[in-house]
């Protein structure tokens, strides 16, 4: 089928509503994101978010301009056109963290449902990762399509969740917010504070690599831009609401599900079991497709087997399952620790290998190849 070539609002909003689902993960779900890299820092929690979702459209949407500019729908195609003669260091090093970062998000929406289980079911977390893990593992070999069928559908009532929590959690809380403002003005220092929003936008920055074959079908670049435009509204809003809500609930900062904490708070029985089955769901539809893209990058590399092996599913479900017992390994270390060390650590990477070149570089690159296209 051809790929559509004419602006289309419909492909607008779909782009802006599948980066809110990629956006919004296990640690932003949980709320455990929002206080590792915006809410501990201050006041700045009112308009820092914002800022690193603006940064991260400018990477996202750069890098899928080059995409359909180069024909770069695969990742690796894609970091070789963005670093150029310097491919041969820098694209297996973004492969390398690239598969790092999914390995830790996998670990991370593990951890989250545990903890969810711990909490509402008193399930040992131990136990826990392990029924999840194999959830996951029975989902990935006999629910992928369904899954991905289900995602934007998800995403869409986790926004309008998002939303409700939201508000109920500033009606609650948001008294608080002046006195809070004058108490916590900026406990760590403008350059911790930036530098976390900074280290944020690494981590998620490699989404790049997710969107690079989704913009194949789109084609036109005004789309991908309104795209990425309502994405920004959509991803900034909500987060900076997040961030500022449990902000305003200073108790919540060392729990590992802040966000329950303060529907728990609101009293509202509704909006927690809404919010829990939403959860789960988000963590499902995030962990699966992550894992999927484990699989179907080395099933590329491991294309014969002997014995049992020799059947594709096999091989599928080793890969798959070998991913998910790294991830049950370092989900026992718990969500908090997670986020705060392992994705700190490689939004570091990220931001001089991807923030840097894609949004000082980059742009030089595509204004000389429109120039090119044209004579």
């Amino acid at each position: 089928m051809e790929a559509p070539k004419k602006f289309s609002w419909m492909t607008v909003f779909s782009l802006g509503f599948v980066w809110f689902g990629v956006h919004l993960g296990s640690g932003f779900a949980t709320g455990n994101h929002v206080v590792s890299f915006f809410v501990r820092y201050g006041w700045p929690t009112v308009f820092i978010p914002a800022l690193s979702v603006l940064l991260l459209a400018i990477v996202l949407h750069n890098g899928s301009q080059l995409a359909i500019r180069d024909d770069a729908y695969h990742y690796k195609k894609l970091t070789d056109s963005l670093y150029g003669p310097l491919k041969v260091v820098f694209s297996p090093l973004f492969e390398f963290f690239y598969f790092l970062i999914l390995i830790l998000a996998v670990a991370a929406v593990i951890a989250g449902a545990a903890s969810l289980l711990l909490q509402e079911l008193n399930i040992p977390y131990v136990a826990g990762i392990i029924l999840f893990s194999i959830l996951l593992l029975a989902l990935n070999i006999f629910g992928t399509k369904l899954i991905i069928r289900v995602s934007s559908v998800l995403s869409l009532l986790m926004i309008i969740t998002s939303v409700l929590i939201i508000i109920a959690g500033l009606k609650e809380g948001a008294v608080n917010l002046p006195s809070l403002m004058e108490q916590k003005p900026l406990p760590l220092g403008w350059w911790a504070t930036l530098k976390s929003a900074l280290f944020y936008v690494g981590f998620m920055s490699p989404g790049i690599a997710m969107f690079a074959p989704i913009v194949k079908e789109m084609q036109n670049p005004k789309t991908i831009a309104g795209g990425f435009i309502f994405g920004f509204v959509i991803n900034a809003v909500i987060l900076t609401g997040m961030a500022i809500m449990i902000f305003c609930f200073p108790d919540s900062y060392g729990e590992t599900l802040p966000t329950l904490y303060i529907i728990n708070l609101t009293g509202i029985s509704w909006l927690k079991a809404m919010y829990i089955i939403l959860l789960l769901g988000c963590l499902i539809t995030t962990g699966v497709p992550l894992i999927y893209a484990v699989v179907t990058r080395f099933e590329s590399v491991w294309t014969k087997g002997k014995g049992v092996f020799n059947e594709v599913k096999i091989r599928r479900a080793s890969i798959a399952m070998i991913c998910i017992l790294f991830s049950l390994f370092i989900s026992l270390a718990g969500l908090s620790r997670i986020v705060a060390i392992g994705y700190r650590y490689v939004g570091l990477v990220f931001t001089f290998i991807l923030i840097i070149p894609a949004v000082f570089y980059l742009p030089v690159k595509l204004v000389k190849r429109k120039k090119e296209l044209v004579r």
